[in-house]
């Protein structure tokens, strides 16, 4: 007989299951070696496949599951013409959309061929796709930092937190702040290889520690964000110096 009284402590388990297997599963993914000689290209195909996720309203973890294909594929194969690169980083978006999306979201291939001037057929679209998929061994569900996102930010918020040195009377509020500016350094670590090095959770601790610190939130690092994590400041400092700089940078060309 199923008992459907399902408890808070149910959900709580089902949860800390969820985020162990996410936590094994990015130790067991391949590193990224970021020795493609297509890496030049990259930011372009990062903020072209972006455009095309919002055009086709894909989440950001379409996106960033796509982008993750992407790099492990340039990881083993050369393009060395643009509009097959190209044509290789719409496909590991594809792929993406199949392996974690619901059905009526996956765009049709057709779809995806009117973005292209004629270049290809539907059977390129296809033979690519499998090449995708056999060229990973059918490791498909990578994980990436918008996996940790809903795990994280419901502690992002401790309750001795301060704000500009005084409580924080609204922590939803504060959490709702906190994570656009996660969901920003998210996009930086995105467009720039360089966080390719770094775990998926450590990306997304990182960038909840980087909001934290524009916001004036302190600590920086609060006790609840070290219990769900298991990091502790020092193990994400240098990520979090990265996003750091490169808002700053940012900052500096808007003014």
């Amino acid at each position: 007989m199923i008992n459907n009284e399902a408890t808070v402590e149910d959900d709580s388990y089902i949860v800390d299951d969820t985020h162990k297997v996410l936590r094994e599963k990015e130790r067991s993914t391949p590193k990224f070696q970021g020795n493609s000689p297509q890496l030049c290209f990259r930011r372009y195909l990062v903020d072209w496949l972006a455009l095309i996720g919002e055009k086709l309203h894909l989440t950001h973890g379409m996106v960033h599951l796509g982008v993750a294909l992407m790099d492990s594929v340039m990881d083993k194969m050369d393009f060395p013409k643009q509009n097959q690169l190209n044509l290789m980083a719409i496909c590991c978006l594809y792929v993406a959309t199949k392996v974690d999306e619901r059905d009526d979201l996956i765009p049709r291939v057709q779809t995806l061929k009117s973005i292209f001037t004629n270049d290809f057929e539907v059977e390129d679209f296809l033979e690519m796709e499998l090449n995708i998929m056999s060229l990973l061994e059918w490791r498909l569900l990578l994980p990436t930092p918008v996996h940790f996102i809903g795990f994280y930010l419901e502690y992002s918020i401790d309750e001795n937190d301060k704000h500009s040195g005084e409580t924080i009377t609204h922590p939803q509020k504060a959490k709702m702040y906190l994570r656009k500016y996660t969901m920003y350094f998210l996009e930086v670590a995105l467009q720039n290889h360089e966080f390719n090095h770094y775990l998926p959770s450590i990306v997304t601790s990182s960038a909840i520690a980087a909001s934290r610190l524009c916001l004036k939130i302190t600590p920086t690092w609060c006790h609840s964000l070290e219990w769900i994590t298991k990091y502790d400041s020092q193990q994400i400092e240098e990520c979090v110096d990265k996003m750091i700089r490169l808002y700053q940078e940012d900052d500096d060309r808007s003014k």
